[in-house]
């Protein structure tokens, strides 16, 4: 009994060492998701009709990312490339989605062998973008749950360029759109109800989808210039849909998304720190296809500047 109690001591005795590992170098591996990248509409595809993501603008996923009966409400469909090459997937203009995190870094140069910088170099991406000839590009991830996909888990949606700028932009992006009309009410509710403290972003539905003007059967995309020249593509850009600018009670109510939702975000949102953070520590290098895809990312690009997806 003597000898195997203390050959057990000596088989476990390894474990000790881990006392001498700087636990600032152990590696971790951020949770991956499924994705859904912005596409940009376009005024040539109008005879599609409003239906048609391709016209209007909107979301797209990779077939092989789902089952078509685990998507109500999308639409399959192929997405063509300017290499001519095309992908499987599903097209949806709308999601309600509950937004938990969000990352953004900077892209510099062509699809192939494009290099990345944290948000916070932004002056080196400009440095490179310069040496040649090209200017940065932001990218901006969101981590979503999106309203009848919520027992798949969370969502990455990522936008690049003009779209990415639409949903960050300070002055009229959707998130800043979303906190002047449904956090700010929000907050002041609850403090008038005594109770302290601030909602976070995950406690409210936002429904996020191409820009648009006139209603019902007169509504059509709303298409502005991808930059200030006089080729310019023609693109529909992401905004917050159906804001109420003074909203009542009963509106910021509405969006509202129950206790188990926001148990279920808290959840999430502790999980998703790391992939949130992933962006803030990268090395400024070329990425290989492989990995970007790995990443939440297609291997063609989705912004209208680059004119990367013709239809």
């Amino acid at each position: 009994m003597t000898e195997t109690k203390t050959k057990a001591v000596e088989d476990d005795s390894w474990l000790a060492d881990q006392r001498a590992v700087d636990q600032d170098t152990v590696e971790e591996l951020a949770i991956q998701y499924p994705f859904a990248q912005w596409v940009n509409g376009k005024p040539t595809m109008e005879p599609l009709g409003n239906s048609d993501v391709r016209y209007t603008g909107g979301w797209f996923t990779k077939a092989d990312q789902y089952e078509a009966e685990k998507l109500p409400g999308w639409t399959r469909g192929t997405l063509q490339h300017d290499n001519g090459s095309k992908t499987e997937g599903f097209f949806r203009r709308d999601l309600d989605v509950i937004m938990i995190h969000m990352r953004q870094r900077w892209e510099v140069g062509p699809r192939e062998g494009r290099t990345y910088f944290p948000w916070d170099q932004y002056d080196s991406a400009v440095a490179l973008g310069k040496a040649i000839n090209t200017h940065p590009s932001g990218r901006t991830q969101l981590l979503c749950l999106v309203r009848g996909l919520e027992s798949l888990g969370p969502i990455i949606l990522t936008l690049s360029g003009n779209a990415s700028k639409a949903i960050t932009n300070p002055r009229g992006g959707v998130r800043a759109d979303f906190n002047t009309c449904v956090i700010q009410p929000a907050n002041a509710l609850a403090h008038k109800a005594g109770i302290a403290g601030r909602w976070p972003y995950r406690a409210f539905w936002v429904s996020i989808g191409p820009a648009r003007t006139g209603e019902g059967e007169e509504e059509v995309p709303f298409f502005t210039k991808a930059r200030q020249t006089t080729d310019a593509a023609m693109i529909t850009l992401p905004v917050a849909l159906g804001l109420p600018h003074k909203p009542t009670d009963a509106d910021i109510r509405a969006r509202y998304v129950g206790e188990s939702l926001l148990g279920q975000g808290n959840t999430l949102y502790d999980e998703a720190k790391l992939w949130a953070r992933t962006w803030d520590t990268i090395e400024a290098r070329p990425e290989p296809e492989g990995e970007r895809i790995a990443n939440g990312e297609y291997a063609y690009g989705e912004d209208g500047v680059s004119e990367e997806i013709p239809f």
